[in-house]
């Protein structure tokens, strides 16, 4: 799985997480905004688990 890390919330990683399956977007506290698995997207604004 890739893993792509992003200075701030609403920059171009949202459109660059779905060029690639499996993608997690990650905000600088590490937590997870938004997550692709399997064609699913998963959304996750507080970074629960997935």
């Amino acid at each position: 799985m890739g893993v792509l890390h992003i200075l701030s919330v609403g920059t171009d990683a949202e459109v660059l997480r779905l060029k690639q399956p499996g993608l997690q977007v990650i905000d600088p506290h590490g937590r997870v905004l938004k997550a692709r698995f399997a064609g699913r997207e998963i959304y996750s604004r507080q970074g629960a688990s997935l």
